[in-house]
This record gives structure tokens, C-alpha cells and sequence, in this order.
């Protein structure tokens, strides 16, 4: 649990502090629906945090673009004493763990980011359209059912070429993905992805962390090539671990090697 004015979170584990950052669709819970828990242990602890408006954190009163979210990130991590972290951020996760190396550099040891939005990209705001564009309180209202009806549909995208595993789909915590606060959260997540992404590339070459990125080719949701390959590019400091045939849930179908490039940061 999260003390008021913080953000939820679940603490896992003894050793080396890792946060991870869950995307669009989902909450802290995918940390462990993934494995990355026991597979970490037992040199390392990982903190999932529900990021502002998701989950079991408190809702949104104003937008929070990923720089406000990676402040409300840190202050969670210092309230229990996490002086320094790794940080694993996944799909719209990117963002905010970008924004927490970029804002407070002495506290990230290192990124490693998974999936991930770097670019503006036409096609990126589609896929993360599950639910339409907020126009007024009707889409909002409108937004819990929809979710409802079109998250099957996504969650085979995103794990494409691979199964949804069983364990995912009787774990998936759809009622909260569907409350309307996340949803609410979600719209305001798509709308700032542009500003965010503005100076993006140049902020990631001006880290002095090491940057680990690792995507699958076969990605549907977010297109390797528009965004991790060119960021690997581009940013000196960035290095690319390319997944043959993976798509985008890489921490679940690929558990270990996300797991391996935690522990060599």
C-alpha cells in the first residue's frame, strides 16, 4: 500500500531496488504477471508502482504528463527509503522512467526500457487508442464498456505472434483497467505523448545512465523500427537487444533476458 498523497505500490523481494513502471492498459500487477519478481530475486527488490490514476492510486485532478508522474514515482520510491534505483519502464512506461532519469539523475542507476514510445508516431496513437479521443463527459462515461469490449482484442495484438498466456488472462486486472478513473488517466496519457516526445532523442544522449533497450520485431502495437531501432540510432548511450519474433509483452515472453539486463546495470 501507498501512504496518502502517494502513489500505490507493491514491494516484493531483498537486495538491489528495481522500479518498474507498468504502460497504457494495465497496473502494477503486469510486474508480477510477468514474473519479473521471482525471476530478480533473490539480489533484488522490486517496487511496482500503480502510476497516478491507475490502478489503486489516487485519480488524476489535472492532466499529469510523464514528467509530473516520474516526480510522484520518486517521492513513493523515497518514502521507503530507496536512496538510488534501476528502472524498468514498459510501452508508455518509457516516458515517465525517461522523465525520472532525466529529473532526478541521482536517484536512476540505470534504464531499461522495454517496448517503448520515443517518437511522435501517427500509428503509435492508434494502437493506444483502445478507447476514442476524449470529446466530453459522454466518451468518458462511455469509456468503461468500450474498454470492456475491445481489451481482448488488444491483448492479442500485443502478444502476437505469441498466445495470451492463461495465467495472464485469469490474472488481468481488467475491473481496474475499465474503472473510469483509469480510463480517464489512459485519454490523458495519449494526449501528451506529442509533448513529451518533442526533444525526446537529445534528452536520452544527454543522460549519463546506461540506457538498455529491448523490443521484438514482430511488435503490433508500437513499430520496433519507428522507435526503438531509431532511438538506438541516434542516442550513443542507448543499446539495443532485438528479440527475433517477439512482439510487444517482451517481459513476459521473455522474462530472463529483460531479468538479465536488470541485473547487469
Amino acid at each position: 500500500m501507498s501512504d496518502e498523497g502517494l502513489l500505490f505500490f507493491t514491494d516484493r523481494g531483498g537486495g538491489e531496488p528495481v522500479i518498474h513502471i507498468h504502460g497504457i492498459g494495465t497496473t502494477s500487477a503486469d510486474a508480477q504477471l510477468a514474473g519479473l519478481g521471482p525471476t530478480l530475486a533473490p539480489d533484488h527488490r522490486l517496487i511496482a508502482v500503480d502510476r497516478p490514476g491507475c490502478g489503486a492510486s489516487p485519480a488524476r485532478a489535472t492532466s499529469c504528463p510523464p514528467a509530473a508522474q516520474a516526480d510522484a514515482i520518486a517521492a513513493t520510491a523515497r518514502s521507503l527509503g530507496v536512496a538510488s534505483a534501476k528502472v524498468v519502464g514498459h510501452s508508455y512506461g518509457t516516458l515517465p522512467a525517461l522523465e525520472l532519469a532525466r529529473r532526478h539523475p541521482d536517484f536512476v542507476e540505470g534504464l531499461v526500457l522495454l517496448a517503448g514510445v520515443y517518437f511522435h508516431d501517427f500509428a503509435a496513437l492508434r494502437a493506444f487508442r483502445a478507447v476514442p479521443t476524449p470529446r466530453g463527459s459522454l466518451v468518458r462515461r462511455a469509456g468503461p464498456t468500450l474498454t470492456k469490449l475491445v481489451k481482448p482484442i488488444m491483448l492479442r495484438l500485443s502478444f502476437w505472434p505469441d498466445p495470451v498466456p492463461q495465467d495472464f488472462i485469469d490474472g488481468y486486472p481488467l475491473a481496474a483497467v475499465s474503472h473510469p478513473k483509469q480510463v480517464a488517466a489512459q485519454l490523458d496519457d495519449i494526449e501528451c505523448i506529442a509533448d513529451t516526445v518533442r526533444d525526446l532523442p537529445a534528452a536520452v544522449s544527454a543522460l549519463s545512465c546506461p540506457v538498455k533497450l529491448i523490443a521484438g520485431t514482430k511488435d503490433r502495437i508500437l513499430s520496433t523500427r519507428r522507435h526503438s531501432l531509431r532511438l538506438s540510432q541516434i542516442a550513443p548511450n542507448a543499446s539495443l537487444h532485438l528479440l527475433d519474433g517477439a512482439g510487444h509483452m517482451v517481459h513476459h515472453t521473455h522474462t530472463d533476458v529483460v531479468a538479465d539486463a536488470v541485473k547487469s546495470l
